[in-house]
């Protein structure tokens, strides 16, 4: 009766089964029910084992990716961080050698507040 039939049909075919009709099958086509049952279900398995496997896969790259450019951000921040601080060290020696604001502000590019803050915090009186 079943075997040799694709599993769609044989899903169709135990869908409208009753118990009854179910126990008066032989031996071999419940076997074969049951096979095909197992084999839709190891299937139905292996698909979702994938996706999981795929979807584990995917999140991992996405967060190297993500670490990735943190990192840069954050080397990029530090180069920023760095030219900061060299142009305020720059500055204030040139304060220490009576070098005008303006020359100052030319030469390092800091902002009237930050030269400002550096001329407060060493006592320049440079105008």
């Amino acid at each position: 009766m079943l075997i040799n039939t694709d599993p769609k049909t044989t899903k169709s075919i135990l869908a409208a089964m009753t118990l009854a009709e179910y126990e008066s099958l032989t031996t071999a086509e419940k076997t074969v029910i049951e096979l095909s049952q197992y084999a839709e279900a190891e299937a139905y398995s292996i698909l979702e084992t994938a996706k999981l496997d795929g979807h584990a896969a995917g999140m991992e790259k996405g967060m190297e990716k993500g670490r990735e450019e943190g990192r840069e951000e954050g080397r990029e921040e530090g180069r920023e961080e760095g030219q900061y601080q060299k142009a305020m060290e720059t500055a204030k020696r040139l304060l220490a050698l009576g070098v005008d604001i303006t020359t100052i502000q030319s030469a390092t590019d800091l902002s009237d507040t930050d030269l400002k803050r550096l001329q407060h915090s060493t006592g320049s009186t440079e105008p």
